[in-house]
């Protein structure tokens, strides 16, 4: 007898030897028990996860000559003809070669005719989703109201492609990827049946290649088993046959990541090429280690023995605490999009090596930088009573005694008369200072260092250290006037203003001329109290505290002052 492959050999048949599927397994048994068979079965998941073997226990279970029954006893002709292949009653096609029209009409026929030696005539359409949709518009009718003998079961890996008219009529089971553990239990269950020498590393690399898929695994295992039939089969061995990366060569490639080694993963790029390693390969190895370190940092990962290797667990605990989970997933997206351009890439090296270069960029977390923004206006805060220097654009009263006859003079500028403050003022404005830091913190602090005061009964007047902070201000003024409508009245608004800098210590200088013309009169000018407003001087932005400390923090540079 020719050689059996071990996925055909320990095919299960019957539905407690399906690996995985327990949430389908136990509904079809309790529906052919209970006599709740239905007319059709659309049977969905990977590759390798036991539709098709489903299909066929299923099958069984209701032509088994002493049943229909949740068990098929696997003795009597029926069941050993459908575990052949060779029932005339169980119709197993492939959508990919029956998929028009005229294949369609043909089964159509053909359903009228009751089954030959059994109770129900069994028809398993596995790719069901390349059929066309013409052909499935020709099966719709007899889907929906076949005649009682006939039991349809759909297979496909893509139910997406299956038009809703046909998945509609059809009880749905979607089929989940087996768990590593549960391939891990059957492979070693295998190999002490088949006497072969392997390492249980090897058993788990050589379930964690397999993606979910039982298949997958056995057929894995049959080619490394005819690589080395008398010799202890390792992980080295594994990965030499299915052209994994090393795990050291990964981990020094996180290293050099994370010593922002641009020449040293340059150089390690080539040594992977130079020892026959796909790339592809190795990021895809790559990625899915970060991912594990991802899972690893938020505790959601279970770092069992069984479910990774030895040094697969060292590496993860190696790095766990090196990464922030920010720079972590910035990587990963970054390993994604280099994947996918190098498979439509004529040069994929030269695409790795450029994402890799790209990788080692400084990039700062925005939540870092406000976070650092605050922390600099919290300092300004705390030492702005010491650091304070501005001067206010007064006012002054012509005299005889400072005004000179013919020349010009300097007199000392007096503060702007402003109305008396509201007994309540200083309280609401605190109100309105503690909303806006909760909202706005920066904003809120230089608010804090401002010289704030009523100057009408409907403005507020603010005197600013700097342009920087007016410029601030004014950004988020829309927000600081609403609180001060909704803390006073609706026709409040607030004035901003920069504070000027003192030319002299305690003297400001002003010219004031020494008569006053009718025509200044007629205007309204007082002759008893002259206000003449200045310009403030261009301010030097660079002698800023709190400008010099951003700097600082960010290793910022001025690049225009106006």
């Amino acid at each position: 007898m020719s050689y059996l492959v071990l996925s055909r050999k320990y095919r299960p048949q019957i539905f407690d030897d399906v690996l995985g599927q327990i949430h389908i397994t136990q509904v079809l048994k309790n529906a052919i028990e209970e006599k709740r068979i239905g007319h059709a079965y659309l049977f969905s998941g990977p590759r390798g996860t036991g539709k098709t073997t489903t299909a066929r226990i299923f099958a069984k279970a209701l032509n088994c000559a002493k049943g229909p029954a949740g068990t098929p006893c696997n003795e009597c002709i029926n069941c050993k003809e459908i575990t052949d292949g060779t029932s005339i009653d169980v119709i197993e096609l492939d959508g990919a070669s029956n998929r028009g029209i005229d294949e369609i009409r043909a089964l159509r026929e053909n359903v009228r005719f009751t089954p030959a030696s059994s109770k129900y005539k069994i028809y398993v359409i596995d790719e069901a989703h390349q059929i066309t949709d013409p052909a499935f518009n020709a099966l719709l009718k007899t889907l929906e109201e076949p005649p009682e003998h006939i039991v349809f079961i759909l297979a496909t890996t893509e139910p997406q492609k299956i038009p809703l008219t046909i998945s509609s009529r059809c009880q749905r089971f979607r089929f989940r990827p087996i768990s590593t553990n549960e391939i891990i239990s059957q492979i070693e269950k295998i190999t002490k049946l088949e006497k072969f020498n392997i390492e249980k590393d090897a058993m788990t690399l050589t379930a964690q290649t397999a993606n979910g898929s039982l298949r997958d695994s056995l057929s894995t295992l049959d080619q490394i088993v005819s690589f080395s039939p008398d010799k202890t089969i390792t992980r080295d061995t594994v990965r030499t046959i299915l052209g994994l990366s090393p795990l050291e060569s990964i981990s020094a490639y996180i290293e050099f990541i994370l010593n922002k080694d641009g020449k040293g993963i340059l150089k390690h790029i080539y040594q992977i090429t130079e020892e026959g390693y796909d790339l592809t390969q190795f990021v895809h190895d790559l990625r899915e280690q970060l991912r594990r370190l991802v899972f690893t940092k938020y505790g959601s990962e279970n770092l069992a023995a069984d479910a990774y290797l030895s040094e697969e667990i060292k590496l993860l605990n190696k790095y766990k605490d090196r990464f922030e989970i920010p720079e972590l997933i910035r990587v990963l997206q970054m390993l994604n999009h280099c994947i996918e351009e190098m498979r439509w890439s004529d040069n994929s090296r030269l695409v790795f090596e450029l994402y890799s270069l790209k990788i080692l960029e400084s990039t700062v977390n925005i939540q870092e930088l406000i976070t650092k923004l605050d922390k600099v206006a919290d300092s300004r805060h705390s030492g702005s009573a010491d650091s304070r220097h501005s001067a206010e654009v007064g006012s002054v009263r012509g005299s005889e005694d400072n005004v000179a006859s013919t020349t010009p003079a300097t007199v000392q500028a007096q503060p702007k008369p402003i109305l008396q403050e509201n007994p309540d003022f200083k309280t609401k404005w605190e109100l309105i200072l503690n909303e806006i830091i909760k909202k706005k913190p920066s904003a809120g602090h230089i608010l804090q260092e401002a010289q704030a005061q009523m100057s009408s009964p409907t403005e507020i007047t603010l005197s600013l250290q700097g342009t920087f902070q007016y410029d601030i201000v004014i950004k988020n003024l829309q927000m600081v006037n609403e609180l001060v409508k909704r803390h006073f009245n609706e026709k409040t608004k607030v004035i901003c203003t920069v504070s000027q800098k003192k030319l002299q210590p305690d003297v400001q200088e002003v010219v004031v001329e020494e008569d006053l013309t009718p025509a200044d009169d007629a205007r309204g000018a007082d002759k008893d109290n002259v206000v003449l407003e200045t310009e403030p001087p261009e301010e030097d932005v660079t002698t800023d505290a709190g400008l010099k400390k951003i700097m600082e923090s960010f290793s910022g540079k001025i690049v225009k002052n106006k």
